[in-house]
Order: structure tokens, then C-alpha cells, then sequence
């Protein structure tokens, strides 16, 4: 039985890492904070679930970020 190739539904946020190792957090930290699993974080970041508004949000403030945009570079 062949497995099925998960599709994305956007690019991987590839700034958001930097960041994170920059804020000195990791993926488990940025989860919690926004009270999710790990794993879908994992999967928003990635590309595979999409992150709300509100989480972008939160996310760039608790990664020392003042403008959300400034970290959801996809290219």
C-alpha cells in the first residue's frame, strides 16, 4: 500500500526558525505559548495547517517581534 504525499497548503515559514533560535525558543516553547501540540505547530510552520491572525500575532510578539510580517517570509 502506497502512502499519500501530505500536500501543503502554503510554503514553510522559513524566517520563523531564525527567530526562534534568536528568542532562544523551541518549537515546544512557541507551542505552548500558543496552546497547541508541538506537532501542529510543526504543521502550521511547515506549511501543512495554516496559523490565524491571531496567532501570528502572538507568535511574533512572544518571538520579540513588533510587526507579525517581519517573520512569515516564505521565499
Amino acid at each position: 500500500m502506497e502512502r499519500k504525499k501530505r500536500e501543503r497548503r502554503h510554503d514553510p515559514y522559513y524566517a520563523v526558525h531564525a527567530y526562534q533560535i534568536l528568542a532562544g525558543k523551541s518549537n515546544k516553547d512557541c507551542a505552548e505559548y500558543l496552546g497547541i501540540s508541538e506537532r501542529t505547530y510543526q504543521n502550521k510552520i511547515n506549511g501543512y495547517a495554516d496559523l490565524t491572525l491571531p496567532e501570528a500575532q502572538k507568535l511574533a510578539a512572544f518571538l520579540g517581534r513588533r510587526k507579525y510580517e517581519d517573520i512569515f517570509l516564505t521565499r
